[in-house]
């Protein structure tokens, strides 16, 4: 069984929506398969680590 057919609905929408660009990014990776060659990925990843908890945990990286 697929993970979509467990789900009372399609939760795609609310993981890609922009106020969360950490989320975004890791759903557009993992549950759309792009490309991580694309030019959308690529602008998902570069706001995620500008942004968010993943932005503020390289932030306190050496």
């Amino acid at each position: 069984m697929s993970w979509k057919d467990q789900l009372r609905s399609d939760s795609r929408a609310w993981l890609l929506e922009s106020e969360n660009p950490g989320v975004r990014y890791l759903a557009m990776r993992d549950l759309l398969d792009l490309s991580s060659d694309g030019n959308t990925l690529k602008s998902a990843r570069k706001l995620a680590h500008k942004e968010g908890p993943i932005a503020r945990v390289l932030s306190k990286m050496n």
